[in-house]
């Protein structure tokens, strides 16, 4: 079975480093992550077209034409606790500044992802 491909990215790397301490912990063997803090090659890397299971994304680094790769799930970490909707279908907000613990179980329970 293909491993699934997570990509998170945020500038702020102090704040990276424990989610993806988190992913690595649970998911273990089951998924490839990729991790991007520098938002040049955060542009970079998306100047040509990628595919994952899931991009958790900081807003300051989220656009719309991140929708137009093949990305089953986009999350994007929002500094705003304004959970309401977003102007972009198949986007779902989390709010960045509560626990990571949280934060994945977010992105887990909404995406094909398993900690088998």
């Amino acid at each position: 079975m293909a491993k699934s491909i997570i990509i998170l990215a945020d500038t702020d790397e102090k704040f990276l480093s424990p989610l993806e301490l988190k992913f690595l912990e649970e998911l273990d063997d089951n998924a490839e992550l990729e991790i991007i803090t520098d938002s040049e090659y955060f542009n970079d890397y998306f100047s040509s077209p990628k595919s994952a299971s899931v991009l958790v994304v900081s807003e300051d680094l989220y656009s719309s034409s991140l929708q137009k790769h093949n990305i089953n799930n986009i999350f994007v970490l929002t500094e705003d606790m304004d959970e309401g909707g977003t102007e972009d279908l198949g986007i779902d907000k989390i709010f960045k500044y509560t626990s990571t613990k949280e934060i994945f179980k977010q992105v887990t329970a909404l995406s094909p992802l398993s900690a088998d």
